[in-house]
Order: structure tokens, then C-alpha cells, then sequence
């Protein structure tokens, strides 16, 4: 399985960077891939494990994903759980 990774430096502290990340408020502002981002069930977006997203990129590309870690203000993880085009 393919593993792609990336890294760069950013002059803020780690836990406005994270909370930034993880703000799907301002997310548009500057990830690439996201078209529109929709939490699945109820209640308001929040990053916990087992807590899925629908996810809708800019070329049309659908999926769901779930948090499989989120440990604030290191790190929080997904994996895809389906894929739609």
C-alpha cells in the first residue's frame, strides 16, 4: 500500500496550527483537496475516534472517512472506510 507523506515548517505555536487544522470553518482557506466537508450524524463537527466525515474533493471524487486517532495538539488520523466517484 502506498504511503505518502509530507512536511514543512510553520511559525505558530503547535496548538493553533492543530486547532487550525481541525476547524473546518476556515478548512476552504487552505486545503487543496477539500471541496466540502460533512460530518456524519449528529451534533457538531468534532474530531473523536470513530467520528466519520463525508468528504467531497474539488475533481468530484466522494469519500467517507473516520478518526481512527486524535490526540490534540499532536496529531489526529483518518482512514478512508468508502469511496464514491
Amino acid at each position: 500500500m502506498p504511503i505518502i507523506e509530507a512536511s514543512i515548517g510553520i511559525g505558530l505555536p503547535r496548538d493553533e496550527v492543530y486547532r487550525i487544522s481541525q476547524d473546518y470553518s476556515v478548512r476552504y482557506d487552505w486545503d487543496p483537496f477539500s471541496d466540502s466537508l460533512k460530518m456524519i450524524g449528529d451534533g457538531e463537527y468534532s474530531a473523536c475516534i470513530g467520528g466519520q466525515v463525508s468528504v467531497r474533493s474539488k475533481l468530484g471524487m466522494e469519500m467517507v472517512v473516520e478518526f481512527v486517532q486524535v490526540k490534540p495538539p499532536k496529531n489526529a488520523a483518518i482512514k478512508m472506510v468508502s469511496l464514491g466517484i
